[in-house]
Parts: structure tokens; C-alpha cells; sequence
């Protein structure tokens, strides 16, 4: 199991249970999920019961507490994630042996850029390698939200275009160029194609003060700014039709359970390569996609955007 901060915010604690599978995969053991660290104890968003509904992983993975239940004695090896999967490799007996770590412990030093920065590295593809296990349990998800703004009759024959923007993001790309250059890029995708723009993040018009702007003269004033609470931020970002991704991991972990189109912004750790899936979009720090040509996106957009007709049809 990897510790969850405990402080820690929803998209942070999600990196960590893929985390733990990795660990669980390294020390050849069984996932054992604490649901109370992940869905109970507080974070930087208040409450989290509310994901327990939304991503139910008690349904499908061990929890803690049912380990409890079947094994009263365990023998617990908590220590740093190179010297836990290190004795993991070297006990040929591992059953009843409970492997804990934390995700920052393979750095020497967890303030140390640097090092963070190798130990994201270690960490390639991990988000595809487990994307499959997090779909089985979205899968049984009973979340019910208070607001459904794609239900809106207005948007029934147009692209719910999600983009989710974070306070960080101003300091990491520190200029309304970057902005702007995403949105140049969304035209081109929706060229001819009827589209809404979603921006959603907490005081998006104060914080980026020069987005309204951007709205009004590059996508045609075809824009939104929904003040929605976490949980109904997060089903709007993952059932968007398009979803364009901040440097915040909540934008990561929906983007993992979207099924549509996803494309990702620079992660703002700098290494690419592990919140990413294989068939998701991706831009340089510049806001340019590179990955795959924006022409091939375009064309996954609009054979997207037939089929959601067609299905609208056909379910009318």
C-alpha cells in the first residue's frame, strides 16, 4: 500500500493509488486499498465521501478493512520505496507480510526538485499501465450530480468542449499567449462544427482576467464559466466531449476516466510520460499539440461529433 496524504487534494490521492498498484506489481503482492485515508479524511477540497460514490475502488480492490478482518497479524515493512520492494525481492515467503511506502520516499531529499523529478520518472506510463483497473471501477460508480449542464436542450447538437484552467497555470505559462494559442488550436478542431467552450476552474474570470477576451474574439463568444462544486466540476470534465486538460492533477484523473477526447496540457512537473494515455492529445509548454498532427485530432473530433449525432438521433 502507498500512504495517502493526508492533506492531500483529490487529484494527488488518485496518483497515489495508481501509485500503490505500481508497488503492488514491483513487490509481486496484492493491492490492498485504505479507504478511510482516501475517501474519509479531509483534503485541500473539504470532504471527499462524495468520491466514494463517483470512483467506488472498494467494489473491485481489497480494502484495509477487510484485510483486518481476515488477518488479524500482519507483519507490517514501512520504510522507503527502493528498500521495501528490495526485501519484497528477496523474502520468498511474502504471505502475510504488509508492504507500506510513500510515492515522494524513493528521493533522498522529497524537497529536492531534482530528485521528485526522478522519481516521476521511474513512474512512466503508469497511468496507461493501470487506466483499465480504474475503468472497472468507474464502472459501478452511483454518483448523482445537482447540476448536469450538457443536459440543456441547446446543447444537443453541439461539442460540450471542456477546459479546465488553475491559478497555477498563470504562473506556469505566465502569459495570455499561451491562452491564446489553445484557443486558436480549439478553433481549428471545431472548424465547422457546432461547439460550446466550458471553462472551468475556481474564479476563472478573476484569475485570468484576459480569457473573456479570448472568448469573445477567437471562439466566438461561444463560452461558459460554470462555478460548480468539486465533485460536479469533475463529472462535467469527464463526460465533456472534449476535454482540454490544465497542470493540475484533477484535470489528470479525469482525464483518465474520460472516454472521449482528451487533450493534455504540458504537465507542469515537466516530464511527460506518465499522467498520459496512449491515445490522448498532447501539447508542449506553448500550448502547440504536437501529438498526435493537429490535422489527425481534427479528424478524431469530427468523426467523434457524427457519431454523437447519430446516437442523438437514434435515441430520439
Amino acid at each position: 500500500m502507498v500512504k495517502v496524504t493526508g492533506t492531500a487534494g483529490l487529484g494527488h490521492r488518485f496518483s497515489e493509488i495508481l501509485f500503490g498498484f505500481h508497488l503492488s506489481q514491483q513487490t509481486n503482492s496484492t493491492f490492498v486499498l485504505d479507504e478511510e485515508s482516501l475517501y474519509y479524511s479531509a483534503g485541500a477540497h473539504g470532504s471527499y465521501e462524495w468520491f466514494r460514490d463517483f470512483l467506488p475502488l472498494d467494489k473491485t480492490e481489497i480494502t484495509l478493512r477487510e484485510l483486518s478482518s481476515w488477518h488479524s497479524q500482519q507483519r507490517l515493512v514501512d520504510g522507503r520505496w527502493d528498500s521495501v520492494v528490495g526485501l519484497a525481492k528477496r523474502n520468498s515467503s511474502g504471505c502475510g507480510v504488509y508492504y507500506v511506502t510513500t510515492a515522494g520516499s524513493c528521493c533522498n531529499n522529497e524537497a529536492d526538485p531534482g530528485c521528485a523529478h526522478g522519481c516521476w520518472g521511474a513512474l512512466f506510463g503508469i497511468y496507461e499501465d493501470f487506466r483499465w483497473k480504474i475503468a472497472e471501477a468507474f464502472e459501478f460508480s452511483a454518483f448523482r450530480l445537482s447540476t448536469d449542464l450538457y443536459r440543456h436542450p441547446h446543447f444537443d447538437s453541439m461539442l460540450s468542449i471542456a477546459w479546465h484552467l488553475r491559478s497555477g497555470d498563470i504562473v506556469l505559462n505566465n502569459n495570455q499567449t499561451y491562452f491564446e494559442t489553445v484557443a486558436r488550436q480549439l478553433l481549428f478542431l471545431t472548424k465547422y462544427i457546432p461547439a460550446h467552450f466550458f471553462l472551468h476552474g475556481q474564479n476563472v474570470r478573476k484569475i485570468f482576467p484576459f480569457v473573456e477576451d479570448i472568448c469573445e474574439n477567437l471562439l466566438s463568444g461561444n463560452c461558459s464559466f460554470p462555478e460548480l462544486n468539486t465533485q460536479d466540476s469533475l463529472f462535467h470534465l469527464v463526460y465533456s466531449d472534449v476535454l482540454i486538460t490544465s497542470g493540475s492533477s484533477f484535470a489528470y484523473l479525469a482525464a483518465a476516466l474520460q472516454k472521449n477526447v482528451v487533450i493534455n496540457s504540458f504537465p507542469k512537473g515537466g516530464i511527460l510520460g506518465v499522467f498520459e494515455l496512449g491515445d490522448h492529445g498532447q501539447m508542449d509548454r506553448e500550448g502547440n499539440i504536437f501529438h498526435p498532427p493537429v490535422t489527425q485530432l481534427r479528424d478524431r473530433v469530427k468523426t467523434y461529433y457524427f457519431h454523437k449525432l447519430k446516437m442523438s438521433e437514434h435515441l430520439g
